[in-house]
């Protein structure tokens, strides 16, 4: 997410906690059908991304990045997904939600 979107004002924390929630549940739903265990990156982007596309790639796709890596910076979803296979990305997601409800 940019810098720009995380330092806005504290009124703004409830309605970006809420759409980092709904991006996660939904992506957790996407990722839930995938019928490879490891998918290939490519076909992880093919599905992910039409969604981060049409919500913002940045609040989609960073609060993903955050939950399967804990970090700010590293390889992108698609792969990190790839490396570690649909259900410990699954459980990676839930225990991210869970921290945020």
């Amino acid at each position: 997410m940019p810098k720009k979107e995380r330092e806005g004002n504290k009124e703004n924390f409830p309605a970006l906690f809420s759409a980092i929630q709904k991006h996660l549940l939904h992506t957790k739903s996407i990722i839930e059908v995938l019928t490879e265990a490891k998918p290939s990156p490519e076909s992880v982007e093919k599905v992910l991304l039409p969604y981060a596309e049409e919500e913002g790639k940045s609040m989609v796709l960073w609060p993903l990045r955050v939950a399967l890596s804990g970090k700010e910076r590293s390889p992108d979803p698609f792969t990190i997904i790839s490396i570690l296979g649909k259900d410990e990305v699954v459980e990676r997601i839930t225990r991210a939600l869970a921290i945020l409800l």
